[in-house]
């Protein structure tokens, strides 16, 4: 093949893996609390078929309902009723894929379609750090959004780009209604519109081609649609407040662990700098206001980042056209220029640095798809609440109330969700609750709470092992759920899953049988891991014979597979007890060190 075939072929390659690393990158990402809360408030306006008045979605209060967001509310649930909640990873490869699309314009655009091979490592190291900022909340849309007005505003204000502009406030309506942050594009239109004057000014000519009428015509018809939503100013208030009440730097962590985590943005940062201080002697005549343009624009959201760590994104997705720009004018005039470099010559090193790209990209993919992010919500815990009557109010985890309120709301209530804008008192005595505050009393029996979903860090558990009001009625490997016993007969009374004695011994008969119909109907691995060491009280055999059935049934379920070893090592199956632990992918120091035993009994045994 000749060498632009296999360019080609190579370009073809990269795409496809590309494709596949977002993918990869959309199937681990977490999804957050404010995401359920979102697909909350979705579900109720969809319902409610219009604009509710308040916030029911607590057992506590009701508040004012919030409508910043109403429409990517509407928009998310819409999609997730069709597809599914934990099928929202295609959500973001959708608009990931567009967003790289549009930016990949803008920078096409900006290049004149020249050297955008050049720049790619940098573009992949710059969406790299942009895809951790990529969640299910309104930002995504926000960035796709000031991506477009990008693609826009870097085509000149002419007639033949009159429907173009003009489409820019239809734009900035759908912004308003998704998020607080539409005024920022009007932060960018006057940036544009200094742009193109400064322009004029060193290319008279221009003066001539340029309808400035037509930025004044957008840029008030870009203001009237910022306030065209429910909350007409306020939206737009919230961002400025934001800006102005906060301390600087809102948000970021400056020891070692936070200054690890960011590392990679201040090296890009720091690039960008070096980058531009560089190309200043290439800002040539028709180049000045470009280049004062792109600076403003780096320092204009340079400060908010600087301002909120959740402005990072939006610093990101300004820069990388800007910062592959100014690497492409580098390439350009000190190299390809100065060595006089041909096709063939660019060849010579794109084709090498496809193949580079290619296999960073299959890497990147492999280390995502093994390694997704645990979505550590209680699934089963929602399950049995729906499946079983279990008594109101339910106290929940503040982590936890947007999932709570999507999948039980309006049958059960929360009594705090971080996401809403609830009264201090209410987040206080949550806090106390759940931290068991003894300073608090009563605050339990203020707000009539009969059952606590909780995870297993939370304090109040073990305030809760010691209450005879409260026993447990589920538990899975992620939360517990107590019940006030004298609301419902439902709960163990024979077992005790989080005590070390955790059955009675008077009634092993029975608590075996209330253990057994519990994981046949709600089977996790904690639940199960307890019945077998129930039964390895009683008949050690027996339980390995139980562990050989459940671990071909639940394979990943590695804390069983420990455990079956610990019991063949025990038995003195020495043999059996090393291959099981070679199946376990989390091998503990307890099981190190009965590999250690065993190999010392092998060796006593060979001597």
């Amino acid at each position: 093949m000749k060498p632009r075939e296999i360019g080609i072929l190579l370009k073809i390659l990269f795409v496809v893996f590309l494709l596949i690393a977002i993918f990869a990158t959309s199937f681990s990402t977490f999804i957050t609390p404010d995401t359920w809360s979102h697909l909350a408030n979705g579900k109720e306006l969809v319902k409610k078929f219009g604009l509710p008045g308040y916030d029911r979605f607590s057992f506590t209060e009701k508040s004012e309902w919030n409508y910043t967001t109403w429409l990517f509310d509407i928009f998310l649930y819409s999609l997730i009723f069709n597809i599914g909640p934990f099928n929202i990873y295609i959500i973001k490869f959708i608009l990931f894929v567009l967003l790289i699309f549009v930016l990949f314009l803008v920078i096409f655009r900006r290049q004149e379609g020249k050297y955008i091979s050049i720049v790619l490592p940098a573009g992949l190291f710059a969406l790299f750090i942009l895809d951790p900022f990529l969640k299910y909340t309104p930002v995504f849309f926000a960035l796709l959004f000031l991506s477009y007005f990008l693609y826009v505003l870097e085509r000149r204000p002419r007639k033949r780009n009159k429907a173009l502009y003009y489409s820019l406030p239809l734009i900035t309506l759908l912004w308003s209604n998704m998020d607080t942050y539409a005024l920022i594009s009007i932060f960018v239109i006057l940036i544009y519109w200094v742009y193109r004057f400064l322009e004029t000014i060193e290319e008279p000519v221009k003066k001539e081609i340029y309808d400035f009428k037509l930025f004044v015509y957008i840029f008030l018809l870009t203001l009237v649609a910022v306030f065209l939503n429910p909350y007409l100013y306020k939206n737009s208030w919230l961002f400025i407040k934001q800006i102005v009440s906060n301390k600087w730097f809102n948000g970021y962590s400056f020891d070692l662990r936070g200054i690890k985590e960011m590392s990679l943005f201040y090296l890009y940062f720091l690039i960008i700098i070096v980058v531009l201080l560089y190309d200043i002697k290439g800002a040539d005549v028709g180049r000045h206001g470009e280049f004062v343009k792109d600076v403003t624009l780096l320092t204009v959201f340079g400060i908010l980042a600087a301002k909120s760590y959740e402005f990072i994104p939006f610093f990101m997705l300004i820069s990388i056209p800007i910062f592959l720009y100014y690497i492409y004018l580098i390439f350009r005039w000190d190299i390809v220029w100065q060595r006089q470099w041909t096709e063939a010559d660019l060849l010579k090193v794109k084709n090498p640095l496809y193949v580079l790209l290619i296999l960073i990209l299959i890497t990147f993919s492999i280390v995502k798809l093994l390694k997704p992010q645990e979505q550590n919500y209680p699934v089963g815990a929602i399950n049995y609440i729906s499946s079983v009557s279990v008594p109101k109010n339910i106290f929940v985890p503040s982590q936890w109330a947007g999932f709570f309120e999507y999948f039980l709301y309006p049958e059960y209530k929360i009594m705090f969700d971080p996401f809403r804008n609830y009264k201090n008192i209410t987040k206080n005595d949550y806090e106390d609750i759940y931290n068991w505050n003894m300073d608090n009393v009563g605050v339990v029996e203020r707000y009539d709470i009969n059952s606590f979903l909780l995870d297993y860090t939370s304090p109040s558990i073990t305030f809760l092992k010691q209450q005879p009001k409260y026993n447990i009625a589920y538990f899975d490997d992620i939360s517990v759920l107590f019940v006030n016993n004298e609301k419902t007969d439902r709960f163990f009374k024979y077992i005790k899953p989080l005590d070390q004695k955790f059955y009675d011994a008077s009634n092993t008969v029975t608590a075996i049988a209330e253990l057994e119909n519990f994981t046949e109907e709600f089977p996790s691995e904690k639940a199960i891991l307890l019945l077998t060491k129930l039964y390895a009280d009683i008949d050690k055999n027996k339980a390995i014979d139980y562990l050989i059935y459940i671990t071909e049934k639940y394979p990943s379920y590695y804390s069983l597979l420990n455990y079956k070893a610990k019991l063949y090592f025990e038995v003195g199956d020495y043999e059996n007890a090393k291959e099981t632990l070679k199946q376990s992918k989390k091998i503990g120091s307890e099981e190190a060190a009965i590999l250690k035993e065993i190999k010392l009994k092998t060796r006593q045994t060979k001597l």
